[in-house]
């Protein structure tokens, strides 16, 4: 990471921050680029480990891509602030705090695993936390797909990127066909 002064090392600043949002973009491998798509999701800690719960239909494209290849990446993002300089639109900044993060992505089969992920699921979208292993019904746990994502590498950012958008006139262009290149 180029901006070490804002990475975060602590593992409690990095639940915190995926305990604390509740959209994870999360990205699977395809044949002419990756499947990019935003799920809710419920973050736990186990064995050491960021492990992020997710529940959808017994058959997709999720399910398909998980089967052909479960190696996944993910990104959650939150404490968005955008600064904008109506004077000086270059100077207009954003910042927010961010986990990028891969693993590999498994099927949770049993019953009463499946019921603890749906409960942290939902905990992680309801203010009350109220909800426990017991709140689902065996028919309605059955009737999903829960899936988890144990991550494996992860790099975070407090403050996030803070950019500076500079105009593309100060870069030299280069062409590749018809698309321009700046750098």
């Amino acid at each position: 990471m180029r901006r070490s002064d804002r990475e975060l090392k602590d593992m409690a600043d990095i639940v915190a921050i995926a305990k604390r949002e509740t959209v994870c973009t999360v990205a699977f491998h395809d044949e002419s680029c990756p499947y990019l798509i935003p799920l809710n999701y419920g973050a736990e800690v186990e064995e050491g480990k960021l492990v992020l719960y997710f529940h959808g239909a017994k058959e997709g494209t999720k399910i398909d891509k998980i089967r052909e290849n479960p190696q996944v990446s993910y990104c959650i993002y939150g404490k968005n602030s955008l600064e904008i300089d109506y004077d000086a639109a270059c100077k207009s900044t954003t910042s927010f705090e961010s986990i990028c993060g891969n693993g590999t992505a498994y099927f949770v089969e049993d019953l009463t695993s499946k019921k603890k992920a749906l409960a942290s699921l939902m905990n992680q979208m309801s203010q009350k936390k109220a909800f426990e292993e017991n709140s689902f019904a065996e028919a309605m746990v059955n009737a999903v797909t829960v899936w988890k994502i144990v991550t494996e590498n992860v790099n975070n950012m407090r403050d996030g990127c803070v950019h500076v958008w500079k105009p593309m006139w100060d870069k030299e262009v280069k062409r590749a066909g018809n698309v321009p290149v700046w750098f």
